[in-house]
């Protein structure tokens, strides 16, 4: 590698990184990250250029709120206590070695895979005069990812993603003499960090569980709490959407949820902790709300979605109410029959809990506050206000995201807070259940879903997990 060279990809490395100051208050409450060097399996891309990637992620990770960086120092100085050279850290088995010294709890690795340069152009004669051309090339960078949980040794997370970055030209020849204008540098350096933000996005998503929203605006601006501590850049292109159906898994338990896109926002703007994002040609903003999600996406998709017209006509969460249904309390069921001999005593419930059945209801399409397990329920809680409601909504689904992600014990603290917060809150007083069912903590999960009947007692899910709990209570007693 050329002097040149290896001083431009300094510069892009150090452009990557964001430093963001940590609250110690809460540090204890974040998940604990080591980055280690990325190799190159594309012969275009030096293990140098590709080591960038470390800085990439370690900058864009670190602005996170709920995911705390090792130092890339701590992780080389750890590789050379126990003999290993960086470049080995790529094998997992390895990389899980190192994250158990430096207390890591995931481990990211990765490297670049593909680098591909496609040029188009064309070459105009004037009569009498000068040749001129006008050229475009297109770079295309592949990165692949894989994150290991330092505790099992298994990969929980792996993800590839098609970054891309295009510069134009204008050449001329005069009377033999070329001469060229072009701002082609860095398209490597470029089409690679684009594919490692929306990876790095993944990873803050999927692990911990964290997402980014649109804070307000109207018209075609509007202001995003991503920033350059997450490693936000202008131009950026960022997907505006809200969760929309519920993806019901074979165990009758929503699993997830299938996106409803309202626009692409183009970033003009970039600050420490927000941007500024434009509506894209060819989108309207006037769907996009305050808490809607956000996610970066690349320039091919967004294409493709604004030539496919692939956006949303109306707000899920706007579809015409049915006649209010009566407010009137209903009488005070008495709780669910013990199933064992055992008297399991109910979670004390907060000072300021309403007794059974006095929380308002309101009757919302698709929704069966006797069944429904998914965040659609929370649209049902009329004793909230609607911003209550979306802030609690979008809480209860980064927990869920948690708890899809099998990290129980996590989701259970996201859930039990939520219960706590919002007094009534029975859908995630029943999900704090179901993690403390599969943390085998069964007089826990008792105690959760007797909370869940106390305020709703007709909620057969809470009925049904804690039946399972007592069964997964006696079965381990008899061990």
């Amino acid at each position: 590698m050329s002097r040149r060279s290896y001083i431009f990809w300094t510069i892009i490395a150090a452009l990557c990184i964001c430093v963001l100051s940590s609250d110690p208050t809460s540090a204890a409450n974040r998940l604990t990250i080591g980055v280690t060097p990325f190799d190159s399996k594309a012969q275009e891309v030096s293990n140098m250029q590709a080591d960038t990637l470390t800085d990439v992620f370690t900058g864009a990770l670190s602005g996170s709120k709920n995911l705390m960086v090792v130092e890339r120092a701590r992780i080389a100085e750890i590789g050379k206590e126990i003999k290993l050279n960086l470049s080995g850290l790529v094998d997992p088995a390895t990389a899980v070695q190192v994250g158990k010294i430096a207390g890591a709890q995931y481990m990211l690795m990765g490297s670049v895979t593909n680098l591909q340069k496609n040029k188009a152009g064309i070459v105009i004669p004037v009569p009498n005069g000068p040749k001129l051309g006008f050229g475009q090339e297109t770079m295309e960078a592949t990165v692949d990812i894989r994150v290991v949980k330092v505790e099992t040794s298994e990969v929980v997370f792996a993800g590839k993603a098609t970054g891309t970055s295009q510069s134009s030209s204008i050449a001329g020849s005069l009377w033999g003499a070329a001469f060229a204008k072009a701002g082609i540098g860095g398209l490597e350096a470029s089409a690679i960090q684009d594919a490692a933000y929306r990876l790095a996005h993944e990873i803050r998503t999927e692990i911990a569980g964290e997402y980014s929203y649109v804070l307000g605006g109207s018209g075609n601006e509007f202001t995003l709490d991503a920033g350059k501590n997450i490693g936000v850049q202008k131009e950026m292109l960022f997907l505006a959407y809200t969760d929309g159906a519920s993806v019901i898994g074979m165990d009758g338990k929503a699993t997830g949820y299938r996106k409803t896109p309202f626009a692409v926002l183009k970033v003009s703007e970039a600050d420490s902790s927000f941007s500024v994002g434009l509506v894209a040609a060819g989108c309207s903003g006037k769907l996009i709300r305050r808490g809607d999600k956000i996610e970066p996406i690349s320039a091919a998709d967004a294409k493709e979605m604004v030539d496919k017209d692939k956006f949303a006509k109306k707000r899920p969460d706007e579809e015409p109410i049915k006649e209010p249904i009566d407010e009137t309390p209903p009488p005070v069921s008495s709780p669910p029959e013990k199933i064992s001999d055992t008297p399991v005593t109910p979670a004390p419930q907060p000072e300021h809990q309403a007794p059974a059945g006095s929380y308002k209801m309101r009757e919302v399409p698709g929704v069966d506050p006797d069944n429904t397990t998914d965040a659609k329920l929370i649209e049902a809680y009329d004793f909230l206000t609607p911003a209550e409601r979306n802030t609690l909504g979008i809480g209860h689904r980064g927990a869920h995201k948690i708890y899809s992600s099998k990290r129980y014990k996590d989701a259970f603290e996201k859930f039990t807070r939520l219960a706590d917060d919002y007094p009534g809150n029975y859908l995630s007083a029943y999900w704090a259940g179901e993690c403390a069912s599969r943390l085998k903590s069964y007089k826990e999960a008792i105690k959760w879903f007797d909370r869940a009947l106390a305020i709703n007692p007709n909620y057969k899910p809470a009925i049904d997990g804690r039946a399972q709990a007592e069964a997964g209570g006696k079965k381990g007693s008899k061990k």
